[in-house]
């Protein structure tokens, strides 16, 4: 079992974390309190957020370690349209009713 750790920042966003194990986890937002970057023992991943009109403030691409990337792209209601991954070079299409 054993004790775990969390720190927040003034806004109330986790900072970091660390598990019993002694294993810290650090988190990095942005100036809207969205997370930019986290950072594990395994390495980092990074969120970037999208700036059109149809998705902004969602994210559009998700990079993480080991070569992980993960793009997004929304449709005029700002759902998620499809989501190319460039582990695996396919493409999923989401079509609502």
């Amino acid at each position: 079992m054993g004790t775990w750790t969390y720190s927040y920042n003034a806004l109330g966003k986790l900072v970091s974390q660390t598990d019993a194990k002694g294993q810290t986890s650090t988190m990095v937002y942005d100036k809207l309190g969205r997370m930019t970057q986290r950072t594990e023992a395994e390495g980092t991943s990074t969120w970037t957020y999208d700036t059109k009109s149809k998705g902004i403030g969602k994210p559009a691409v998700i990079t993480g370690p080991n070569g992980y990337k993960k793009e997004l792209s929304y449709d005029a209601l700002g759902r998620v349209s499809s989501t190319p991954n460039s582990q695996w070079r396919d493409i999923h299409h989401h079509k609502y009713l």
